[in-house]
């Protein structure tokens, strides 16, 4: 189960992964000609008006008017020499092309296009970057830190900083700026007046600011995040991937409860245990599976019980006529007589002609056993078979009065058999009948509102309650002398059996009102 499960749980979770991952690339990817067109449309009229105030404006006198221009900016603006761009291949051919490049920088936006001026490009930030972000929501603490100090002689400022140590939930610091970890542009920046912050990204923040103009800094932080913060990405995944194997375990449960008790009841049977079968839930998941072994497992049991059952009554069949045949050919060894010989010959063809018979019956039967899965219903005017068949059996009989009644049977073609295989069962019935019977034999079909049922009716003996149960099994005969004018070998009615089956229905044998046996068969109208 583990193997399988590993197989369903990994495919599954990798797909996660890969839609997550898609989720933060795709949109960049699919969206680029989009922001590249909104752009476009909203600083369009911007770039045109920069390039309108600069073109008039002397080279030397070019930063100064873009540090004019830059007061009424809240984010950065400038120009860049085309040169000095780190644009990749197909970023430069769009820049030169007119198009907007965007790019990203510190969580913040950016965008070059092509100015006016040979050899420049607009540089424009439209969003605010993360460490102005960060700098902005220290710039409150920083002012009135600032103030606290003012009031403090600078000797003492080591003392007040362990005062406010035990204030803030951070540690705080007081060092000169060459002892700090700022790289020279780190440093630029704190002279300038600036507020440093560092790993804002990495939860590990910390700032610098010089104090009061002072060769002093006073470093706030490292500002540690909880840890259930730092974690929670992992955290939820590592939720996203348990419930999906719990989803998957759950729904391999019972199907791997079920598959090994498919494998148990396949060992089981493949050792000649032929009863075998599997009991299995309503609603398992491999429910048809389960149908189908067991259905196959019954089928199989039933043929290798009919092999069994036919290869035993042959060999009890065939040792009546080959013993009288060895007699005779005994005895025509032994005598001289002419017509003697003649006869023992005339009864060496009997039995062989009893032989043929046998064998010819064998095979149908061996025939109609195997005919499950290709029979094939087609539509039949019931009223008209019916008739050709009785017919057909009356013009045989010479001594016996063969009648056909029928009841409300439909007038149009009906799907309800395969014509041939029910003309062989009705020919059968009629056979034995007319084999019993002293005088008259009836047949009768009639359609109810579920099924049809035809009949066959004799006046003769009849036959025991005692054998009625027996008398569908292959070779089981209620006259047991088995003389060859009762003639038959007990298979015709199993093969009547066999044909019921085939359509769903059954056969039954009864007290007829005539004095003798009633066979009843009835099969389903919608088989």
């Amino acid at each position: 189960m583990a193997r399988l499960f590993l197989t369903l749980f990994i495919p599954v979770f990798l797909v996660i992964i890969l839609f997550v991952f898609a989720v933060d690339v795709l949109p960049e990817i699919l969206l680029k000609n989009t922001a590249q067109q909104a752009a476009r449309e909203s600083f369009e009229g911007t770039i045109s008006l920069l390039d309108e105030r600069i073109s008039e404006v002397e080279s030397a006198q070019l930063e100064s008017e873009l540090k004019k221009l830059q007061k009424n900016f809240e984010y950065e603006i400038n120009l860049v020499k085309l040169g000095d761009l780190d644009l990749k291949q197909h970023e430069r051919r769009d820049l030169m092309s007119g198009k907007f490049v965007i790019f990203e920088n510190d969580k913040a936006d950016y965008f070059y296009v092509l100015s006016s001026l040979n050899q420049y490009a607009w540089k424009l930030q439209v969003e605010q970057t993360e460490t102005e972000d960060y700098r902005r929501l220290a710039a409150g603490t920083r002012h009135l830190l600032e103030m606290r100090f003012s009031g403090i002689p600078e000797n003492k400022w080591n003392q007040e900083v362990r005062t406010l140590n035990n204030i803030f939930g951070f540690p705080i610091s007081l060092m000169k700026s060459n002892e700090t970890e700022l790289k020279d542009e780190a440093l630029k920046q704190l002279k300038a007046g600036e507020t440093v912050a560092l790993d804002y990204d990495e939860h590990n923040e910390r700032y610098y600011f010089r104090l009061l103009n002072s060769d002093y800094v006073l470093k706030a932080g490292p500002l540690h995040d909880p840890a259930v913060i730092r974690f929670l990405p992992y955290v939820l995944l590592a939720m996203l991937a348990f419930m999906i194997g719990l989803a998957v375990w759950l729904w391999l449960r019972p199907v791997w409860r079920d598959l090994r008790g498919l494998n148990d009841a396949a060992e089981d049977f493949g050792e000649s245990n032929l009863n075998t079968r599997i009991k299995f839930h309503k609603r398992s998941p491999i429910k048809m599976i389960v149908k189908s072994f067991n259905d196959m497992a019954a089928r199989v049991e039933q043929l290798i019980s009919s092999h069994e059952e036919l290869t035993n009554a042959v060999s009890h069949e065939l040792r009546t006529p080959v013993s009288r045949l060895r007699f005779s050919l005994d005895m025509m060894e032994k005598t001289s007589d002419e017509s003697d010989r003649n006869r023992y010959i005339q009864e060496m063809n009997t039995d062989i002609e009893e032989l043929d018979e046998l064998l010819g019956e064998l095979l149908s039967y061996a025939r109609v056993d195997r005919l499950q899965t290709e029979i094939k219903f087609v539509p039949v005017m019931v009223q008209e078979w019916f008739d050709i068949q009785v017919e057909r059996w009356a013009r045989q009989q010479k001594d016996i009065s063969v009648e056909g009644i029928t009841d409300a049977l439909p007038q149009s073609a009906v799907l309800c058999m395969e014509p041939k295989l029910m003309a062989r069962a009705l020919g059968n019935l009629l056979q034995n009948a007319c084999r019993y019977a002293k005088g008259n034999v009836y047949a009768h079909l009639s359609q109810n509102t579920d099924y049809f049922q035809l009949s066959v009716d004799d006046d003769g003996p009849g036959i025991p309650e005692e054998y009625r149960g027996k008398v569908f099994d292959a070779f089981t005969r209620v006259d047991v002398s088995r003389d060859r004018q009762s003639g038959g070998f007990g298979l015709g009615l199993a093969i009547v059996s066999r044909i019921a089956e085939w359509h769903g229905g059954d056969v039954q044998v009864m007290q007829s009102s005539l004095g003798g046996a009633r066979f009843v068969l009835r099969w389903p109208i919608s088989s």
